[in-house]
């Protein structure tokens, strides 16, 4: 019978740090969950999101 003797590395585990927060309207506050579509729009001060009351379909 053989033995096989290994060394185990276990990292360390890492901290995961996010900036996510619920997607609303810039307008009304208004998101997903209270039944709006959101649209992202890049301008050239910033991206900015409305609901389709705000931004309708065209």
């Amino acid at each position: 019978m053989s033995t096989i003797l290994q060394d185990l590395y276990m990292p360390r585990p890492r901290l995961v740090c996010t900036a996510a927060r619920p997607v609303a309207c810039n307008a009304c506050g208004k998101g997903v969950d209270d039944g709006h579509g959101i649209r992202a729009l890049s301008t050239a001060s910033g991206d900015i999101m409305l609901c389709d009351l705000h931004y309708p379909k065209q």
